[in-house]
């Protein structure tokens, strides 16, 4: 997680994201379904899915 915290300049609040996105990367999960991907664009690694398109409106 260290060089994913230095990679995306990760600091505050911010470390739970990182600390999601690494155990991800561990897992080799690539997609996150999120209303906030606004937290998470910073990581290329991973695929953003917003799930509203999806909901009933």
């Amino acid at each position: 997680m260290g060089s994913l915290v230095k990679a995306h300049q990760v600091s505050g609040r911010q470390v739970h994201d990182a600390r999601l996105v690494a155990a991800m990367l561990a897992h080799k999960i690539g997609n996150l379904l999120t209303f906030n991907s606004a937290d998470f664009k910073r990581y290329h690694e991973i695929n953003l899915l917003d799930p509203r398109p999806f909901t009933n409106p």
